[in-house]
């Protein structure tokens, strides 16, 4: 169906739909709301924008236009990118995303396989005190959501804090390729800092056997924990992991290895914090010692360059 038809159809049947009463949905939002809902069908799957009505009942009808044409373009765009890599985009599944301010305090999703459902809680309201329906920072948000929403359909969700920096790291290189930005080079000012000649001493392909090597056990596996994070750089480790992985192995290489990394996720070792997994994944895949090296000092020379900087003391980004 093109976009046009959804919006016709949109504006036609479903423009005032009211869930019946208010409701925070379980706890997800800091206070309960009467939803309006905004359906539509797109690339052969099936959105529901939530609307709290006290806003839905503020916009007028381009801005709902407006709004299934922003989302349906920043969906079709994270689709475009996984289909480039992964061959194909998932048909018949109900996207849902949900509007407001979420108990947490932050943006999340959930995906239930079983129902072949994905819901996003973007931790906003739509075209709030702005002519856009989104800011830029809001759309980084969503694009980041929608893109582990399709990781988690085709692969799953990383629970362990060896492997959550890669799971990040390959969702905001999928965000960077829809956007058609390189953000990396945008954050220096959030490199963490290091102790004066703790960078040589930087070894291991997984955040915390890097962290480990730079800080000391202590102070990585006692730092600040969220959910299934830990250490210091999450996102940004990743990122750099991710596109190290590329530049030695290639794009084509990343859905076999990802699924086999999501296989050996639930595997813990005390004497192994992933590196020695991702080693022989590596070596699997056919890849030879000099290659794996090889991938290793890429990746380290780049932590240098864009994540860890070697100056005084640790600190999360």
């Amino acid at each position: 169906m093109s976009l046009l038809k959804a919006i016709i159809i949109i504006m036609l049947i479903s423009l005032a739909s009211p869930a019946r009463a208010d409701t925070d949905l379980e706890g997800h939002f800091r206070e309960k709301y009467e939803f309006y809902y905004l359906k539509f069908k797109y690339k052969d799957n099936y959105f529901n924008l939530n609307i709290p009505g006290s806003r839905f009942l503020l916009l007028s009808g381009g801005q709902r236009s407006e709004l299934i044409r922003y989302l349906s373009s920043l969906y079709g765009d994270v689709f475009d990118v996984y289909a480039l890599i992964f061959g194909h985009v998932p048909e018949g599944y109900k996207f849902n995303v949900t509007f407001g301010k979420t108990s947490e305090g932050h943006p999340y999703n959930r995906i239930y396989a079983a129902s072949k459902t994905s819901n996003i809680f973007p931790d906003c309201l739509p075209f709030d005190m702005t002519r856009q329906a989104l800011t830029e920072k809001q759309r980084w948000i969503m694009i980041h959501e929608i893109a582990h929403s399709l990781f988690a359909i085709k692969i799953g969700t990383f629970e362990h804090p060896k492997m959550k920096a890669i799971e990040e790291g390959f969702i905001d290189y999928i965000s960077e390729q829809a956007e058609g930005m390189d953000y990396s080079r945008l954050r220096q000012d959030i490199m963490i800092k290091v102790p004066p000649g703790r960078l040589k001493n930087m070894k291991g392909l997984t955040q915390l056997d890097v962290e480990i090597s730079i800080f000391g056990e202590g102070a990585v596996i006692n730092s600040p924990r969220d959910g299934s994070y830990a250490g210091f750089a999450h996102h940004t480790f990743g990122l750099e992991f991710i596109k190290s992985f590329i530049s030695v192995f290639g794009e084509q290489a990343l859905p076999g290895f990802m699924k086999r990394l999501r296989k050996v996720d639930r595997s813990v070792s005390k004497n192994d914090l992933g590196t020695q997994q991702i080693k022989d994944i590596l070596r699997k895949m056919g890849y030879t010692k000099i290659q794996i090296k090889e991938f290793e000092d890429n990746l380290h020379t780049r932590l240098k360059q864009y994540v860890y900087n070697g100056d005084v003391s640790p600190h999360s980004n």
